[in-house]
């Protein structure tokens, strides 16, 4: 729901097209700061990509949602869109390959 934005999607979705450096310095900031840890955590070498990889979904799906407002992912519940999008953080994150 875009009334329910928290502080970092908010500023995502607001810089994501008038100031796209700052989305991105936003974005690599998360993936460094929030996503590699967890990376490292489980013992990946590659832990910034699978972090940049994760962001990249993360911004993805604020665009779709609040800038491009695709149907089916604009009118989707937190919850719904919970466990698809989970799967995919797991899957850059948490899970071998």
């Amino acid at each position: 729901n875009p009334g329910e934005r928290g502080p970092y999607e908010a500023y995502l979705v607001a810089l994501s097209v008038p100031v796209p450096t700052a989305a991105r310095a936003t974005a690599e900031m998360i993936a460094r700061e929030v996503l590699a840890p967890v990376a490292v955590h489980y013992g990946h070498s590659n832990a910034t990509m699978r972090a940049q990889l994760a962001a990249a979904t993360l911004v993805g799906v604020l665009i779709g949602r609040d800038v491009l407002r695709l149907p089916a992912v604009a009118g989707g519940s937190p919850r719904s869109l919970a466990a698809p999008l989970g799967a995919a953080l797991q899957a850059y994150l948490v899970d071998d390959w």
